[in-house]
């Protein structure tokens, strides 16, 4: 989804007035509100279950028992990977239909359950745990994702080809008739038109080009009418797209609309330590002081779809980002927090370099006496400065999440996409997802 973590398992990435930096306050206080155990929500929130973070402390050990089920709608689980002939797969076999017990579920047979139509009559794993989860939950639909930031090496060969589109469309139908309690695939081609190389051990790095813009559009195309023509016509499709307007811009829109169940935008990842100025990793606007990245902000990336494309509102989902990104050697600059300054390197978070943390470890963070804590009045984020270490932070907060709720409650948007379910607070009952969760369910 989005840069996947580099110390982790593979799977898987802006106003007339000018106020260049930020207002200092106080870290606000979290809430936990207990709420019934069906979903309700009339928006749709869509949190991604990244599945090596069984491994990961960073990502509280997560199981598929730890998602926020009583305040989503849909689970997509990260991520399946395309073999070398051209179907789908795990990319974690043990985790998802194996592990025995992974110690933090209920105390039930859950790793053992039966489903129909599989022969050895159980499973295991992650995927033990959906079938359980998925019938005490019913309404939430589960999908598998596809590609992702380490993934998506095969998606450009494959496109190019009806026949090998074909079969991947039909290796998903199996995988549903295999395991009927999955509701639809996620498409995450990072990205269509890019070719870029391997950053690590773990990264198959994408191949990409122009015929990608085309291609993009047949592949949607075919898998809708496959599962269409195999009695799957319920089955949900979607995809997860960049958030910049280059990147939109290399495919089409106007045209793959109509096969998606709706188009999860990622407006996150618009700052981060590849660029050497800090910025916001997920501005609600554009900020003008902010020079190198002019359109990198939710508000624009949402009106590229809906207004340049006339991709429905309700089609489309904005997304938010429940981690940080960082630089260090940044200096506090003339308005002494770090905002739009030059940055000389990164440091490491809990979840890797570039400065990464889940933002359960962030309010701790702004407590302390190290970090001082501003908001971009314009960009409606926060952000945290460290004068003695000149380390510089950008994330979302439970004040900058609420407006973003609000902003697509105001502009009828679909809903949001999660990054990650395991970037919450598990233990304090989710405080992030229930704020979506309360701010769309009237």
């Amino acid at each position: 989804m989005n840069k996947i973590l580099k110390s982790i398992i593979p799977v898987l990435f802006c106003a007339s007035l000018i106020v260049p930096n930020g207002i200092s306050v106080k870290a606000e206080t979290m809430t936990n509100t207990k709420l019934e155990a069906k979903a309700t929500s009339k928006k749709r929130i869509v949190t991604y279950f990244p599945s090596w973070g069984t491994y990961q402390a960073g990502q509280q050990n997560i199981t598929v028992s730890n998602i926020a089920w009583d305040k989503v709608t849909h689970v997509n689980h990260g991520f399946f990977e395309i073999t070398n002939d051209y179907k789908i797969q795990t990319t974690d076999s043990y985790a998802d239909y194996e592990n025995e017990g992974f110690g933090h579920g209920p105390k039930q047979d859950w790793d053992k359950y039966p489903i129909t139509g599989v022969p050895a009559g159980t499973v295991y794993g992650h995927f033990g745990e959906y079938k359980y989860y998925k019938e005490k939950y019913p309404d939430v639909k589960l999908l598998i994702s596809v590609g992702g930031w380490t993934r998506s090496d095969k998606f450009h060969e494959l496109a190019k080809s009806p026949a090998h589109r074909k079969t991947l469309a039909m290796s998903m139908v199996n995988f549903m008739k295999k395991y009927p309690f999955i509701d639809g695939m996620d498409i995450d081609w990072e990205y269509p038109g890019i070719t870029r190389a391997s950053e690590d051990q773990y990264d198959r790095g994408c191949v990409g080009g122009p015929e990608d813009k085309e291609n993009f559009t047949l592949l949607l195309k075919d898998i809708r009418e496959t599962f269409n023509a195999n009695g799957m016509s319920e089955k949900l499709l979607t995809v997860a797209v960049s958030a910049g307007e280059a990147k939109i811009k290399m495919t089409e829109p106007d045209k793959y609309a109509k096969y998606v169940d709706y188009i999860g935008v990622m407006t996150y990842d618009f700052a981060g330590s590849w660029d050497n100025v800090t910025g916001n990793l997920a501005g609600l606007y554009q900020n003008p002081a902010d020079k190198i990245r002019p359109k990198f902000n939710m508000d624009d990336a949402m009106k590229i779809f809906k207004d340049e494309y006339k991709v429905p509102a309700d089609k489309l989902l904005a997304g938010t980002p429940l981690y940080s990104r960082g630089w260090g050697g940044v200096e506090p600059g003339p308005n002494g927090d770090g905002l739009f300054q030059p940055a000389k390197s990164s440091f490491k978070g809990n979840l890797g370099e570039g400065g990464q943390y889940s933002w359960y470890d962030i309010p701790a963070m702004e407590k302390s006496s190290e970090w001082q804590k501003f908001r971009d009045p314009i960009a409606r984020t926060p952000y945290l400065y460290n004068k003695s270490k000149k380390q510089f932070i950008t994330y979302e907060d439970e004040q900058s999440l609420t407006e973003r709720v609000s902003y697509v409650n105001k502009n009828n948007y679909g809903g949001l996409i999660v990054w990650d379910a395991s970037g919450d607070n598990i233990k304090a009952g989710h405080p992030m997802h229930t704020i979506m969760y309360n701010g769309f369910k009237n």
